[in-house]
């Protein structure tokens, strides 16, 4: 990294960036805020924070404007100076979206204690972690038929399924941010099935990738 004429390091701000409180929420971790004033505060280098939650919820926990901030996996993106991100249809994402969340309401597997349905305009999180055993399996079996009819892509993350457009993908807005910022080496640090995949594109590319935690 010492011989890098420029740096743009991508972080995960779920797995990276934030800890999970005792009452199941995320918060940030203060040390990694400070070492991302530090990392802004750097010549030649950007940073970015990517998550599938909005920009507005990074924005607000992080309150650090140099930042380049990339939501709902590529969808939500805000960044300064120059990129080449391409988001994908958010008009027609917005409205599969809603049209998902209205079948889900109908569906009494969806309806048990427990379940809880997270909107985030351009993707719909079905979260798990408080329900019984047997009312996740039955809730995640239901949610992704109805998934698979609106022609959303599925994934899957902690505790929790999630409905997509096809074509969002953080790795995308990665190569996109890093467009704006040619010869900078790439470092991305994170974790989960969305940072799997921008490990895979900058390995090819000579970056650099740390997986946080356990190995996949």
């Amino acid at each position: 990294m010492a011989e890098a004429d420029a740096l743009f390091a991508f972080f995960s701000f779920d797995s990276a960036l934030s800890q999970r409180a005792s009452h199941g929420h995320l918060r940030t971790n203060p040390a990694c805020r400070a070492a991302l004033i530090r990392l802004c505060a750097a010549p030649e280098t950007r940073g970015a924070v990517l998550s599938a939650r909005r920009v507005e919820t990074l924005q607000r926990r992080l309150r650090l404007h140099r930042l380049a901030y990339v939501g709902v996996h590529g969808a939500d993106v805000s960044a300064y100076g120059l990129r080449m991100v391409t988001e994908p249809d958010l008009e027609l994402a917005e409205k599969a979206i809603q049209k998902l969340r209205r079948a889900c309401s109908r569906l009494p597997q969806l309806q048990l204690e427990g379940i809880t349905l997270e909107d985030r305009t351009w993707s719909l999180v079905l979260q798990l972690r408080n329900a019984l055993p047997s009312a996740q399996v039955a809730a995640a079996e239901e949610f992704g038929k109805l998934v698979a009819a609106e022609g959303l892509q599925l994934r899957r993350g902690p505790d929790c399924l999630e409905a997509l457009p096809e074509g969002a993908g953080a790795w995308k807005a990665v190569l996109g941010l890093l467009a704006g910022m040619r010869g900078a080496l790439p470092v991305y640090v994170g974790a989960g099935e969305a940072d799997e995949e921008a490990f895979a594109i900058l390995n090819r590319r000579s970056g650099i990738t740390v997986h946080v935690g356990a190995p996949p």
